[in-house]
């Protein structure tokens, strides 16, 4: 438990003091080394863990699931483009256009996840992705390409991910450092995995039925950001205050 401090604060009755008690918190019960903050430090009520870690899960697995609609771009496309003699310029239009609609996204999901809630931004944005991946597996022309990839799946992935960048930080103080670099982790996985996966899909499926099958796993990002709660409904509970005499 923190050491009580006290003091006269102004317009206190004369014979009483102030003292803040602090809860203690969840190192100190375990026996390890607790976080030390300052009364006023809004990072003193963050979870730094709990629900938190959830959360790192939630992102995990979103960040090994929807880059892929970037990293992927040529094994989920290239066969398609080819048979239907798109040029290298188109292409690369393609996936420039959904890079810039991508990082657009970064600077709107702040404002969005104000308005609207973390959880129905996220999950806004796993379907969205999803619609763009189904729409593409039965695209007419590359030309639609450009709205069901690079607009859909640029706008959802970017709120998604975005959102993931935003909200792990801001369940964690202390261990905000371990939180990200385990949800950064899942970029990393998804490098690894990803594009086995992909090209084994498309050598059993084709273009259709692996894009098909895609969307479908990309839908577990769902259930990841299903478990971006507000943060405010995990905060730890303030420090109490008493009058002594």
């Amino acid at each position: 438990m923190a050491k009580p401090h006290t003091g006269s604060p102004a317009g206190s009755r004369k014979g009483y003091c102030t003292v803040r008690v602090s809860e203690p918190s969840e190192d100190t019960e375990r026996g390890g080394k607790a976080a030390h903050y300052p009364a006023d430090d809004p990072d003193a009520r963050l979870p730094d863990g709990g629900w938190g870690w959830l959360v790192v899960g939630g992102s995990f697995v979103i960040n090994i699931v929807m880059p892929l609609l970037s990293q992927g771009f040529g094994m989920i496309f290239s066969r398609y483009l080819m048979q239907e003699g798109s040029s290298s310029t188109l292409n690369a239009w393609l996936f420039n256009v959904h890079s810039c609609v991508w990082n657009i996204m970064g600077m709107l999901v702040r404002p969005l996840a104000q308005e609207f809630g973390w959880r129905t931004v996220a999950i806004t944005g796993v379907l969205l992705a999803f619609a763009a991946l189904v729409l593409s597996a039965f695209t007419p022309s590359p030309l639609f390409l450009f709205f069901s990839f690079s607009l859909l799946s640029g706008a959802g992935g970017g709120l998604v991910v975005c959102m993931s960048f935003i909200i792990v930080p801001s369940y964690f103080g202390r261990r905000r450092g371990l939180a990200n670099a385990v949800m950064m982790a899942g970029v990393c996985t998804g490098q690894m995995v990803g594009p086995p996966l992909l090209r084994l899909l498309q050598d059993e499926y084709g273009y259709k039925g692996a894009t098909l099958i895609f969307a479908a796993i990309l839908l577990n990002c769902g259930v990841g950001a299903a478990f971006f709660h507000p943060v405010e409904w995990h905060l730890k509970a303030p420090a109490a205050t008493h009058k002594i005499s």
